[in-house]
């Protein structure tokens, strides 16, 4: 059986995660995805066999694509860095100069304190409107390991 593929625009504030008890945990009011997943999906989501998943994730705040899939195989092949092209749309504020934009280029250490995460990949970035502050980002475009 061919695995399904669900296309979701997750909103602002959905954040992604698959915990039951989410909404006693959360004190932000945000929603969980299985809250914002329309029906006849959400009623896919586990415990159902084979369960919808998502493949990766997206920041609470942010909004656009997130891929669901109850095939783990399909998960871990799309999630394999370097093996399919993804490419984010960013509007930051205030509008980085070349030089923030130069140093994002050769890969940036993320300071979240985990130590072990190290640099992330060189990529692409491409000023798409500057005036608004909307970059292109496309991670890993120059292929290769992780930056150490």
């Amino acid at each position: 059986k061919a695995p399904s593929v669900v296309l979701f625009h997750k909103p602002a504030e959905v954040v992604v995660t698959m915990r039951e008890d989410f909404a006693v945990v959360s004190k932000e009011g945000r929603s969980s995805l299985a809250d914002a997943l329309p029906q006849p999906w959400r009623s896919r989501l586990a415990p159902h066999v084979p369960a919808l998943r998502p493949v990766g994730r997206l920041d609470a705040a942010s909004v656009g694509l997130l891929l669901l899939t109850d095939s783990s195989g399909l998960a871990a092949q799309l999630l394999e860095p370097g093996r399919c092209e993804k490419e984010y749309v960013l509007r930051v504020a205030p509008v980085p100069g070349e030089s923030k934009l130069a140093r994002l280029r050769r890969g940036v250490r993320i300071d979240d304190g985990n130590r072990a995460r190290g640099k992330t990949q060189p990529c692409v970035v491409v000023p798409v409107d500057p005036g608004d502050g909307a970059h292109a980002l496309e991670p890993g475009a120059f292929g290769g390991p992780p930056a150490g």
